[in-house]
């Protein structure tokens, strides 16, 4: 009898550790961590052309979109949907979140989807561009609002203005992760976003985004003409198929890219 309690209080013992590795897990998918994938590096569009860094502190990952009439845009503040469920329904290969929203859950400044206005335009220091999409399927980055977008968003600050870096003077400027939009000289799009790899969370102030663009668009050589600061920090989402930083709040709108 001993000899069989001695062979089965391991067993027992293994079991009960092997239940609660399990449970412990399960406990962990419920919280709303950002993920990070490595090895993005595929150069057809419109994956990842290259997970690298540029600058002694920061990650960038970007995405670069020649199909432009890939590009849809979709609000958020309904059904508050997550970035891998939002990704999921509409079937992205690729998601990055859209502009700034209010606490009232409404867009801030110009939005627009499918040729309709859901907001419109409004007069803001920061949020002073416009990234829109044309009937033509061109990309554009402006400091006006446009007359008769297929989307457009308000976002901002502008970062990047005719190949130049724009110099930012703010009161208030913080580290966090930052999604940014770029066109090129052919009206196409690039998606880029800035991060820590020691916390994805964080990332450069608004100030020092100009000159991290300007040294990437120089090393990789991308075709970046003008930039401008989508939402950022635990309102920022960056999915692509190997490539993964989730949000940690609600993201008001997002661009999903589909195959």
């Amino acid at each position: 009898m001993k000899r069989i309690l001695f062979i089965l209080l391991p067993i027992l013992a293994f079991l009960v550790v092997l239940i609660f590795f399990y449970k412990s897990k399960g406990i962990d998918k419920k919280i709303k961590t950002p993920q990070k994938e490595e090895q993005a590096e595929e150069s057809f569009s419109p994956t990842p052309s290259l997970t690298e860094s540029f600058n002694s502190s920061y990650q960038t990952v970007w995405v670069t979109v020649r199909d432009i009439g890939k590009i849809k845009l979709f609000l958020n503040l309904v059904e508050k949907l997550s970035s891998d469920e939002a990704s999921t329904k509409n079937n992205c290969a690729h998601l990055i979140n859209g502009g700034f929203y209010d606490k009232n859950d409404k867009p801030i400044g110009l939005f627009v989807i499918d040729g309709r206005v859901l907001e419109i335009a409004k007069e803001n220091s920061l949020l002073n561009g416009y990234f829109y999409i044309d009937l033509q399927e061109k990309a554009y980055i402006e400091s006006v609002s446009p007359k008769s977008p297929s989307i457009a968003v308000q976002a901002g600050p502008i970062l990047f203005k005719n190949q130049k870096p724009v110099s930012l003077t703010l009161s208030k400027d913080e580290l966090a992760r930052r999604i940014v939009v770029a066109t090129t000289k052919d009206q196409k799009a690039i998606f880029l976003v800035f991060y820590t790899k020691a916390n994805p969370l964080l990332g450069p102030t608004l100030s020092e985004l100009p000159g991290i663009i300007e040294e990437i668009r120089q090393n990789a050589k991308l075709d970046i003409v003008n930039a401008i600061n989508l939402d950022g920090g635990t309102h920022s989402s960056f999915l692509t198929k190997n490539f993964k930083l989730s949000e940690v709040a609600t993201i008001g709108s997002y661009f999903c890219i589909v195959p």
